[in-house]
């Protein structure tokens, strides 16, 4: 729409041509030029040509408005004392920065007995893009149409005016990714998407007011109302509210962006409002509920979730990102504060909850998330705290803090019982071969079971070094290992590094499946907790070396030694530790070493980086660190694709 009114006007100027110049033939060249200049003192044409039924202007510029043409047409009919003008042609124009030009008064004035007009070819020229247009001027200027295109979309205008100070629009829009002509600058945080839709409303010279529904947004339905208010040379301000229940799609398709498997079923309710001036941010605020919602993704649990979920946000939205200055988002009866600062490739965010009572917890999480925490019952009150800072440019200056204050949370009842392996309970292992094997974990009953007390010193030195330097100094999260899997995450830009402590990998061992999903994620951070608050550190860590993966039916390091050395752990030297503790990341991948014989140069360096580490923390004199520095791997007996099936040396 803004596209046709800049041609609107200068094209209406066109038609004030003196009617004396259309009443006598023999005018000259500089009669047509003075009367040119009455509406462009900067006004130029290369000649006149004259016939009985039109006169022809050739290069015709009105630099003030903008218009170029290598040929105007006045069509002419009547006799020679009664000939009148009854249409203006131009073949094809150039309109630069038509928007930036004056403006003429929208009201009808005095034109009713002016000709038609008709543009066929109009190039419209601004710094942003040129466009096509074309458009038709009838009835002194009371009525118009047009048509314009370009790379931002395009838009179909027509209007009246029943000579008053303003006039009537109706405009159709498709896949407008811009607004043309730069009579209103486009919201930043809305540059980008395609917009397609309808407006009404009326133009005066110095303002504007209209409203419309915005039909679809990037392709998907969105069925937003409008209001574009304000004055040409000063505010601009545009409203827009949306009902929420036509969103779905649109959320719809965003989930399965992220997951093409994935099924939503959701049922939006409420509305949003966007409110933007030029010169200022846009303002926005969003009050949603999603009542019975369902989803299933792969991503996050097994079965399809059924949940209600709300969310209460206000912020701004302007050319350097976005932010949300206060909100509070709800999935059952679980609510979190947040706050947000988006910009280009930086992010920070803030969410907290202070007391969220235990009840409220399980109650609010949907049972496939749960799995086979299901049937919990919590007692008491947690409080939690998150602030967030990521940096794409700079990934070593992201951090996050994560605040857990369970000191007034208990467990009623869970189906895990984890209280039962303090000394004793049994559990089923699985490999990445495929063997499973059902383990005793009470060192009464098992003769296999290797006791924390009965492990070489320089052990849990090197585990620590290698998979949690931490361990005995957090409550089984470590926040270093969060912001070093952040940082890594974002410097790779794919998901390269786990944050698992010793204990989360315990409790990952002994109750879950191998799938990765965020069901499995939650499961497992619960599960963490339980075991920190239910057993020692040193039983925690006894349960760990002899459950772990370490090869093809290998679980335990006490079984890991007789396989790829023959002996006891008790016997192993400190190098031939490390080289144990350095399968734990994927113990089939480097199953390789073992089958081919020999170990690679790189991975010695890495047992070097390891056996200095234990040596730090005291595990090693320094004549034994030397030693076992200038050791090297080797496998004795048999190759691997000749072993047996693990033994263990009692």
């Amino acid at each position: 729409m803004p596209r046709w009114r800049g041609i609107a006007f200068p094209a209406i100027l066109l038609l004030a041509l003196p009617v004396t110049l259309l009443l006598v033939p023999p005018v000259s060249r500089w009669v047509v030029l003075s009367d040119l200049r009455k509406l462009d003192r900067s006004a130029s044409i290369r000649g006149v040509a004259l016939s009985p039924r039109a006169v022809r202007l050739d290069s015709v510029d009105l630099p003030s408005l903008g218009f170029r043409a290598p040929r105007v047409w006045v069509l002419l009919e009547g006799g020679l004392l009664s000939r009148r003008c009854t249409r203006i042609v131009v073949p094809a124009c150039v309109l630069t920065d038509p928007s930036l030009r004056r403006r003429p008064g929208a009201g009808g004035g005095g034109r009713g007995g002016l000709p038609g007009l008709g543009m066929d070819e109009a190039v419209l020229v601004t710094a942003d893009d040129t466009s096509m247009a074309s458009c038709w001027v009838a009835d002194g200027g009371r009525a118009f149409c047009g048509l314009a295109s370009g790379d931002w979309g395009s838009v179909s205008v027509s209007g009246t005016s029943a000579g008053g100070a303003r006039t009537s629009v109706q405009a159709v829009f498709r896949d407008c990714t811009a607004l043309p002509g730069g009579l209103l600058r486009c919201p930043a945080s809305l540059a980008g998407h395609s917009f397609t839709g309808r407006l009404s409303g009326s133009l005066a010279s110095d303002s504007a007011s209209l409203s419309g529904m915005l039909d679809s947004l990037d392709g998907a339905p969105a069925g937003i109302a409008f209001e574009l208010d304000g004055s040409w040379g000063g505010e601009m301000s545009l409203e827009a509210r949306t009902d929420l229940s036509s969103i779905e799609p649109v959320l719809s398709a965003w989930m399965r962006h992220l997951d093409p498997d994935a099924f939503v079923a959701l049922s939006p309710r409420g509305s949003a409002a966007l409110h933007f001036s030029e010169g200022s941010a846009c303002t926005y605020g969003v009050d949603a509920d999603f009542p019975g919602s369902r989803i299933y993704s792969r991503l996050l649990a097994p079965d399809t979730l059924t949940f209600d979920a709300s969310a209460e946000v206000y912020g701004e939205a302007g050319s350097g990102g976005f932010t949300i200055d206060s909100g509070t988002v709800s999935i059952g009866g679980i609510s979190l504060c947040v706050r947000l600062e988006a910009s280009a490739g930086a992010l920070r965010l803030r969410a907290w909850n202070p007391s969220i009572p235990g009840e409220t917890i399980t109650a609010s999480i949907p049972g496939p998330m749960q799995g086979r925490l299901e049937g919990t019952v919590l007692r008491g009150s947690l409080g939690v705290s998150l602030d967030l800072f990521v940096d794409r440019a700079c990934p070593e200056s992201s951090d996050v803090s994560i605040s857990v204050d369970a000191s007034s949370l208990s467990v009623g009842r869970c189906p895990v019982d984890v209280r039962g392996f303090r000394t004793a309970g049994s559990c089923v292992m699985h490999d990445s071969w495929g063997n499973s094997r059902r383990i005793d974990l009470d060192p009464r009953t098992n003769p296999a079971f290797l006791p924390l007390d009965s492990m070489p010193q320089e052990f849990e030195a090197m585990l620590c070094c290698a998979e949690d330097g931490e361990f005995r100094l957090h409550s089984g999260f470590s926040p270093e290992h969060i912001r070093s899997s952040l940082v890594a995450d974002l410097s790779s830009g794919r998901f390269s590094r786990g944050a698992s402590t010793i204990t989360m990998q315990l409790a990952r061992n002994l109750f879950l499946s191998r799938e990765k999903t965020l069901s499995r994620k939650l499961q497992e951070v619960f599960l963490t907790w339980m075991l920190e608050e239910s057993l020692s550190k040193d039983r925690i860590l006894e349960l760990y070396a002899n459950v772990v993966e370490l090869g093809p039916d290998v679980f335990g390091f006490q079984e890991a030694s007789g396989y790829y050395f023959g002996c006891r752990m008790q016997d192993l030297s400190a190098r031939r530790i490390a080289y144990l503790v350095s399968l734990l990341p994927g113990p089939r991948a480097y199953h390789s070493f073992f089958e081919r014989g020999s170990v690679p140069g790189y991975w010695e360096d890495y047992l070097d980086v390891l056996i200095r580490g234990a040596s730090r923390r005291g595990a090693l004199t320094p004549a034994e660190e030397d030693g076992a520095l200038s050791e090297r791997i080797s496998f004795p007996g048999a190759s691997a694709g000749a072993r047996a099936a693990p033994s263990v040396l009692l």
